[in-house]
């Protein structure tokens, strides 16, 4: 699995730690060759990220990496004949070694040999046979080995493109398909095809080129219309065309009338803006409705006419101290279907422009202010139905926010870096999380005074990282045990601390409790029956009893798998009773990691 993150696609950068060390190594081509401009990664266990890029050299330098475990990964650009690999040379993210960052201040010698990869090119032609220059080409792997493998090229003025560093494993091809964006066109696979499935496969060998000779290109759809206003025909603005997959966006030309040329066939729709007047879906309402059926490759749909109506307006005023700009709104219409909003300024105002007149409903997001993140209700605690006719004004005074924060720790006593904590209001719909911080800190604000559960859990996503067992707050392994906590509006709920169990099997049943019961904290044997009475080993571990000693017998103390004292016995029995007859089918798997 090639793990297709870069650091421009991540959110975050590596959390600081007290100490840090630098990672320096070289990247080298197959003949021992320094290779510039190769982006280095090193991927900690939340896919947080430090990143550098190697010097004429080819070496680079890592700087302020705290502790941890990380992965590196070796990018070339695009242009660049090398592969990508993960340190020291593979291709699967979970496979690469891992470096411990400890007290060390420098670890070097972490070094990259990548092999040049395959390559493949050909010609984009249009149907009169003219060369297609200026499109993007996108290699993208059809296997399990490569399907998360991709580089990108450029036609030039003769329309012939070249994607080098396609990857596979050494004497054997892998299938490659080739996606095309160019300006006029559709974007669509060389085939040609708008389907991946029905799309022309190129068998790549490692230091090969492949040849995909000369490939036309489908034309797609057109579709045309005018764009009017109350006054009349409207000389300026944006349509926007969609067709399956696919949204063009065109200028309405000074007599009111756009073409978009350049979609794949299928149920069309549109829809403009224009300053002064309503954003308007075709043909002439506040929200997606009508479609144009534009079955047929180079068929053209005229008449697609949009009329916009006179604007409306909601200047929105959030009271409340200090800094407001941290706060945002999104605006729904009475069907949640579009919804349309912003950031504040410092003052708290925000006016959203060319509304349809009609029912909305605000959505507050105020936590980053000390406020909730919630609707703006009624007094019977239901969303706020808003008018909006004209120009309108509406004061939003948004309750201060709950919160809810603390730590989350494994039964060694030491920090869980990247655990969610989840706290989820009985009876609703709406769930927030909060994350935990190198110190295994949390914090989850913006809450509206409601009955809450909470839960800690975290997710691995390799074989060998370190997995917890999810726990309900304060101390249960399963959700109907877990404590319904009520939080007064604008109470800061300090101390709702977790301990989780060590889970490094991923069979969710913690590691010490396997030891001290002679199951193997090294393998899942969640499903297995230790002592042929019927209930699986992760019941036992769930109820608290002895999965070694048949009939079922309660553990001194209950075990640490007890979670809610004897009463788990009760509460938890008709659980395993129904799993007496059922294959063990619940645990965690670890997840693709795709952009």
């Amino acid at each position: 699995m090639i793990l297709l993150l870069s650091p421009g696609l991540l959110p975050m950068a590596l959390l600081p730690g007290a100490m840090a060390a630098t990672l320096s190594g070289t990247v080298f081509d197959a003949n021992g060759a320094p290779v510039p401009s190769v982006d280095v990664v090193a991927y900690d266990a939340r896919l947080n990220y430090a990143s550098a890029r190697t010097t004429t050299d080819g070496g680079f330098l890592l700087g302020s990496v705290p502790p941890g475990r990380y992965r590196l990964r070796a990018m070339p650009p695009d242009g660049d004949p090398r592969v990508d690999r993960f340190l020291p040379d593979t291709w699967d993210f979970c496979a690469a070694d891992v470096v411990e960052v400890g007290t060390a201040a420098i670890i070097g010698d972490l070094d990259f040999a990548l092999p040049e990869g395959g390559s493949l090119t050909g010609r984009l032609l249009a149907t009169d046979g003219a060369p297609v220059v200026g499109a993007q080409v996108l290699a993208l792997g059809q296997s399990e080995r490569s399907s998360l493998v991709s580089r990108l090229a450029s036609t030039d003025a003769d329309g012939v493109f070249t994607v080098v560093g396609l990857d596979s494993d050494p004497g054997e091809s892998e299938p490659y398909a080739a996606y095309v964006a160019a300006g006029g066109y559709p974007r669509q696979y060389l085939a040609p095809t708008y389907d991946e499935e029905s799309a022309a496969l190129f068998d790549i060998l490692l230091g090969e080129r492949e040849d995909a000779e000369d490939q036309p290109l489908l034309d797609g759809i057109t579709v045309t219309g005018t764009v009017s206003g109350p006054d009349g025909p409207v000389a300026s603005g944006t349509v926007f065309v969609y067709s399956p997959s696919q949204v063009l966006s065109v200028a309405i030309d000074s007599a009111g009338t756009y073409v978009a040329d350049g979609l794949p066939p299928g149920d069309v729709t549109a829809w403009a803006s224009s300053d002064g007047l309503a954003t308007t879906y075709y043909p002439d309402a506040d929200r997606p409705g009508e479609r144009v059926s534009v079955p047929e490759e180079g068929q053209m749909a005229s008449g697609v006419d949009l009329a916009l109506g006179a604007p409306s307006s909601l200047s929105i005023t959030l009271t409340g101290s200090g800094d407001l700009s941290e706060a945002s709104v999104l605006l729904y219409n009475d069907t949640m279907t579009v919804g349309r909003g912003g950031s504040l300024d410092e003052a708290g105002l925000l006016t959203i422009e060319a509304l349809h007149p009609g029912t909305y409903f605000l959505a507050v997001y105020g936590a980053d202010v000390g406020l909730t993140d919630d609707y703006l209700r009624d007094d019977a605690g239901e969303p706020l139905a808003i008018l909006v006719d004209g120009d309108t004004a509406l004061t939003v005074d948004m309750p201060a926010g709950a919160s809810f924060s603390g730590t989350v720790r494994g039964d060694d006593g030491e920090p869980i870096y990247g655990a969610y904590v989840y706290a989820s209001a009985t009876g609703g719909e709406n769930t927030e999380v909060g994350v935990t911080d190198a110190d295994g800190v949390y914090t989850i604000r913006g809450l509206p005074g409601a009955d809450y559960t909470l839960r800690a859990s975290y997710a691995h996503y390799c074989p060998s990282d370190a997995g917890w067992v999810t726990v309900y707050w304060p101390d249960h392994l399963a959700e109907t045990d877990a404590t319904i906590t009520t939080l007064a509006a604008a109470e800061g709920r300090t101390g709702v601390d977790f301990v989780l169990f060590a889970d490094d099997d991923h069979d969710a049943m913690g590691d010490s409790w396997e030891e001290d019961n002679g199951l193997d904290p090294h393998r899942d044997d969640a499903g297995e029956d230790a002592d042929g009475d019927g209930y699986v080993n992760v019941d036992e571990w769930r109820l608290g009893t002895d999965p070694t000693e048949e009939p079922l017998t309660a553990l001194d103390g209950c075990g640490r798998g007890c979670g809610s004292g004897g009463a788990a016995l009760v509460l938890l029995l008709p659980l395993a009773m129904r799993r007496r007859q059922a294959a063990w089918t619940g645990k965690p798997r670890s997840r693709a990691l795709r952009w």
